[in-house]
C-alpha cells in the first residue's frame, strides 16, 4: 500500500532513526521504574526486533556463499571481537584490583550486575539465582539477535546508505553504548562508574560489530560474534 510504503521510507531517514533510537533508550528507563517486569525490558526488546523486521533493514545473504567467499573476513571479525571484549575486560579488572576497588558495585561492573540481580529478585519476588538466569537467557538468546537487528541492521545499515560509514558507525554505536548504562536505572545509588565503563565497553564492542557487518555484508557475522562473546562472558561469570 502506498501509505505503508511512505511510512517505511520515513522510518529509514536519519532523523527518524535517531528519534526512534532515543525513544527506545528512554523506554528502557520507563520499563526500569514503572512496569511490573522491571528491570527486564520486554517492550524495548519487542520493538527492537519489530522495527528492523518491518522496515526490512538488514542483509543476511546465503550462508554457503558467506562461508565460501568471506571466511577470512569472518575469522578476522571473530578474532577482533574477542581481542576487544576480553582485552578491555582484563584491563579494567586489573585496574580495579590495583586500585583496591574490585567488588565495589559503584566501580566494578560484575559487582553492579550482581547488585542489579539482587534488586530484581527483591522486586519480582524471585531468587537472585533465577534473576541471574533470566538475565543470562536475555543476553544469550535475545541480545545477539535483537541488538544486531536494531543497532547494526536498522541503524547502521540505513544510516550508512544516507551518510558516511564512519558516521553511521559512531551514531549507531553511541546509542548501543548508552543503552547499556540504562540497565542500572533501578539501582540506588546509581553505579555511575560501572555504568560509564559498560557504555564505553559496549561502544568499542559495537564498533567491531559494525565493522563485521560492513566487511562481510551479512548480519550473520555480528550475530555469531555477539553470541559467542556473550556466551564466554556468561561462562566466565558462572
Amino acid at each position: 500500500m502506498p501509505g505503508h510504503g511512505r511510512v517505511i521510507q520515513a522510518l529509514r531517514e536519519p532523523w527518524a532513526i535517531v528519534l526512534l533510537a532515543t525513544c527506545l533508550t528512554l523506554l528502557v528507563l520507563v520499563e526500569s521504574f514503572l512496569l511490573p517486569w522491571a528491570p527486564y525490558f520486554l517492550l524495548y526488546a519487542l520493538l527492537a526486533l519489530a522495527i528492523p523486521l518491518w522496515t526490512r533493514s538488514y542483509r543476511f545473504g546465503p550462508v554457503r556463499e558467506l562461508l565460501k567467499d568471506r571466511w577470512k573476513a569472518i575469522t578476522l571479525c571473530l578474532v577482533l571481537t574477542f581481542a576487544v571484549d576480553l582485552g578491555l575486560t582484563a584491563i579494567y579488572g586489573l585496574s580495579l584490583s590495583a586500585l583496591g576497588l574490585a567488588g565495589d558495585p559503584y566501580y566494578d561492573l560484575s559487582a553492579a550486575l550482581e547488585a542489579l540481580a539482587r534488586a530484581a529478585a527483591t522486586r519480582l519476588g524471585i531468587t537472585p539465582e533465577l534473576a541471574i538466569g533470566l538475565y543470562a537467557l536475555y543476553v544469550l538468546v535475545w541480545a545477539p539477535v535483537g541488538e544486531e537487528l536494531f543497532y547494526r541492521g536498522y541503524m547502521y545499515g540505513e544510516l550508512e546508505e544516507r551518510t558516511r560509514p564512519s558516521l553511521a558507525a559512531l551514531i549507531s554505536t553511541a546509542f548501543f553504548g548508552i543503552r547499556h548504562a540504562t540497565h542500572f536505572a533501578l539501582l540506588s545509588p546509581f553505579p555511575l562508574v560501572a555504568a560509564l565503563w559498560w557504555s564505553f565497553h559496549a561502544f568499542c564492542f559495537g564498533l567491531v560489530m559494525a565493522y563485521a557487518y560492513r566487511s562481510t555484508r551479512s548480519l550473520y557475522t555480528p550475530m555469531l560474534a555477539h553470541f559467542l562473546a556473550n556466551l564466554v562472558s556468561v561462562l566466565l561469570s558462572a
